[in-house]
């Protein structure tokens, strides 16, 4: 790490700070070579014995419209990117660093677009070459689709409503050969109520997990993982895992239900005492009665099973 994060880190102004996400080549080789990938937005940076832990939430892609495809020349361009930030160090290349001299980067505007230029390019790579590149969203399974929110990079959930996880993915060249992506989730806080894998034959598509969070108790952090696996035997072709972080939050609107149905209830137990004497003695027990049998199933819907 360069000194400046480290001094970034000890002060705290690295939090909340717009940052860089880059894969570099070739490391620790004179022929090392970056490509801008995220932007991001930091949430917390600590020391951990001699390791940087960076919290971060991703943001817009980088526009690299004016980036070649063709790998050589796109190694050859990031080379001399990477060796302008590290001339700004004495030379040195540092993993983290709070500059990134001659080095300019605009947010894209289009997500589908520009997610496909950064992958496009990465494709090219010898590192990527085979790989699969996916890309996910979470939407309501409402007849008008919105996102799910996010806050501080965890999606919060109600037990009622179900979520679509989309998966677009994209591999640069076509392999004939098949494979699953899939989906697992601890089933106790949200079961699919879709397939949890499906079979790939192509180079692109578009599958959905349909993920339905269970009525709880409490509050739940649950983590939804995905996978698509790569060949061990093939260099550029790697595993992709996502782990989705989720709060399942439990229902309020049955308990304030069941509240003011508790006090219908008492309330109907209190009102033959309230009643004049000319009442009905048979309508002042049937209210107490039924008062009593409405005390009682909300009391054992609210008993723990």
């Amino acid at each position: 790490m360069a000194n400046d994060i480290h001094t970034q880190v000890a002060t705290g102004s690295i939090v909340g700070s717009e940052a860089l996400v880059a894969f570099v080549g070739n490391v620790g080789t004179t022929d090392a070579y970056l490509l801008p990938v995220r932007l991001a937005t930091v949430l917390s940076a600590e020391f951990i014995a001699d390791a940087l832990v960076v919290r971060f939430i991703t943001g817009a892609f980088p526009d690299l419209s004016a980036w070649p495809h063709d790998g050589l020349t796109l190694e050859t361009r990031g080379k001399t990117d990477l060796a302008q930030i590290s001339a700004g160090y004495q030379g040195n290349y540092f993993a983290a660093s709070g500059r990134c001299d001659g080095l300019t980067i605009t947010a894209a505007g289009n997500a589908t677009t520009d997610w496909n230029q950064v992958t496009s390019r990465l494709a090219t790579l010898k590192t990527f070459s085979d790989s699969f590149f996916v890309r996910t969203s979470l939407v309501m399974s409402d007849s008008a689709p919105t996102l799910v929110g996010l806050k501080a990079g965890v999606a919060h959930l109600s037990s009622r409503h179900t979520v679509v996880l989309r998966c677009w993915f994209y591999r640069g060249k076509y392999v004939p050969s098949a494979r699953d992506i899939s989906v697992e989730s601890d089933q106790s806080v949200i079961t699919l109520s879709s397939d949890s894998s499906y079979e790939i034959n192509s180079r692109y598509d578009e599958v959905e997990f349909w993920l339905h969070p269970q009525r709880l108790a409490a509050d739940s952090r649950t983590m939804v993982s995905l996978r698509l696996p790569g060949d061990p035997t093939a260099t550029g072709d790697l595993t992709t895992r996502i782990q989705i972080p989720m709060v399942v939050r439990k229902p309020v609107t049955p308990r304030l239900l069941r509240g003011i149905t508790a006090a219908a209830g008492a309330s109907l137990i209190a009102a033959p005492a309230l009643m004049g004497a000319g009442t009905s003695l048979s309508l002042r027990i049937a209210l107490a009665v039924l008062g009593a049998l409405i005390v009682s199933i909300v009391a054992a819907l609210n008993s723990p099973a």
